[in-house]
């Protein structure tokens, strides 16, 4: 219980320096490995400073992580799945936003291969590749350059 008090502090008072997309980027981090995080995460979903859809596609990411905290397979995947359709439906409405082919990267390169969710991982990393260079969001820029330096490595 003091765990989650400690988050949603962190999380207010970040508030003070960071704007409300950084501070979402933040928690998504700490969700990938922390379930508190996540749940957090999910009911954090009310913000009107986040562009919707990007903002339904950290929804979904999220929802997709939570199946690994989950012990009943049929639940793990079933919400998996439904994090999936969500995600891919927000890179649909919105197939140049590139938050959300980050996210979809991410999800892609770490779900277990017999989920069969990484048809999309050459062309979404090709999409990164060519796009990064143009961001004026200093934070995502950073972010994805991390990442694809660090997805690299054997």
């Amino acid at each position: 219980m003091n765990l989650r008090f400690l988050f949603l502090f962190v999380f207010m008072s970040s508030n003070l320096v960071a704007s409300p997309i950084e501070d979402l980027r933040r928690l998504f981090d700490s969700a990938i490995k922390n379930e508190q995080s996540a749940k957090l995460l999910l009911q954090q979903s009310a913000s009107n400073d986040i562009e919707k859809n990007t903002l339904l596609g950290y929804k979904a990411a999220t929802q997709m992580i939570m199946a690994k905290f989950y012990f009943n397979p049929w639940k793990k995947l079933q919400t998996f799945n439904s994090g999936k359709g969500q995600l891919e439906t927000a890179i649909q409405i919105e197939p140049n936003n590139i938050e959300l082919i980050f996210l979809r990267y991410m999800i892609q390169k770490n779900s277990p291969s017999f989920l069969q969710y990484n048809n999309s991982i050459a062309s979404d990393k090709k999409i990164l590749l060519l796009s990064i260079n143009n961001l004026k969001d200093q934070d995502l820029k950073s972010r994805i350059s991390n990442y694809l330096k660090t997805a690299e490595k054997p």
